[in-house]
């Protein structure tokens, strides 16, 4: 991936791809608060709040590459037509990822969206495709489509494309000792938020 690229399901997106990227539309948050006025008073007291992450809204084009009138007797030699065949079908591709049945029907499943900042480093966004729209759209000489995709992050935040991890011996019993400090700990690296904690587990075990 280059910077300013997306990529979603072995569709890449974003600068220097036929799918320009005009516009990332990242909605803020919403709150939910647990507020609550004290009696006779003019005071509020704060309950647990929690944060639920809004989709973020891609605004961007399907580029159709096709050949013009003047070009085959410019060349004399016509271009097969496997060359324009992969392009013409790029907007059913994208329209196809973000319509994914296996992932709609699976509960709580998620794809990560992963993007390429300036930097050359690659994020995670975890969540799932919303609403897709596309318009046709013909200027000057050239044909795209006009579409957009919508994106539900799961959480507010974007996560490393390496996932660090901690081994143990094969022997290690997992749970609560005793003195109620569990005996297994999480690696964080490169980052300013709590991570996902992922635990893989190699049997056969008990």
């Amino acid at each position: 991936m280059e910077p300013y690229q997306y990529y979603y399901q072995g569709i890449t997106f974003g600068r220097d791809t036929q799918i320009p990227v005009q516009k990332v539309d990242i909605q803020t948050y919403n709150v939910n608060n647990q507020d609550f006025q004290v009696q006779r008073s003019d005071e509020n007291r704060f309950g647990i709040d929690t944060l639920a992450p809004a989709p973020m809204v891609f605004t961007m084009s399907v580029m159709n590459n096709f050949e013009l009138d003047s070009m085959a007797s410019l060349t004399h030699d016509p271009f097969p037509d496997e060359f324009f065949a992969s392009n013409n079908n790029l907007l059913h591709e994208l329209a196809a990822v973000w319509k994914d049945p296996s992932l709609r029907l699976t509960w709580g499943a998620t794809n990560p969206l992963l993007f390429c900042d300036k930097s050359g480093a690659i994020r995670r966004i975890y969540g799932r495709p919303g609403k897709f729209a596309h318009t046709p759209r013909i200027k000057g000489g050239e044909s795209w489509i006009d579409v957009q995709a919508e994106f539900r992050r799961a959480d507010t935040l974007s996560h490393s494309n390496v996932e660090y991890f901690v081994g143990h011996p094969t022997n290690l019993s997992v749970g609560l000792p005793p003195d109620g400090v569990t005996s297994v700990n999480a690696l964080r690296l490169d980052g300013d938020a709590d991570s996902w904690l992922r635990i893989l587990i190699y049997g056969p075990c008990t």
